[in-house]
């Protein structure tokens, strides 16, 4: 199973409309909507094209997965998943993935858990000094069931440029 981890893209600060007066409020910039649809484009040109969906329900990251969805899977059937938000289970996270551990998942989250979790499936604890910057991707190949430790890095690419 690959699992790809992506970051939601460049988000609202908090009281930049009168609604959103929390956190989990912020909505994508107009930048920030561009540079997920490029990223888009790139997983679209790297025939990424997971069966899985899930986000964390901050409004930044599903907005960011919808995005991603549109070009990718249409029919996507994204799933909430409270594991993704900040400070989320990670066992739940792992429980998520291995329902269908063969099929390839896209997960829309949040720095630092997912560049911890990342590290977690690498080398079995959550250490590593990985970085993951708004709307960039991180592809993981999970080796049998996903586990901490079970798997490989695939590829860490930064969010697009312009």
């Amino acid at each position: 199973m690959n699992i790809i981890l992506v970051r939601h893209g460049p988000a609202e600060d908090v009281g930049a409309r009168p609604e959103c007066r929390r956190d989990a409020d912020r909505r994508l910039t107009p930048a920030g909507r561009r540079r997920v649809a490029a990223v888009a484009r790139r997983l679209h040109a790297l025939e990424i094209r997971p069966a899985r969906w899930a986000s964390s329900p901050l409004c930044r990251a599903l907005e960011t997965a919808r995005l991603l969805a549109a070009t990718l899977e249409p029919d996507a059937d994204i799933v909430s998943l409270p594991a993704l938000t900040l400070d989320g289970s990670l066992k739940d996270l792992f429980a998520w993935l291995n329902e269908a551990p063969t099929e390839d998942a896209l997960l829309v989250g949040h720095q630092p858990d997912l560049a911890a979790f990342a590290s977690l499936c690498l080398c079995g604890q959550p250490g590593l000094p990985l970085h993951l910057r708004k709307a960039g991707v991180g592809i993981l190949r999970s080796i049998g069931l996903a586990a901490p430790g079970r798997c490989r890095l695939e590829a860490w690419y930064p969010p697009p440029t312009g």
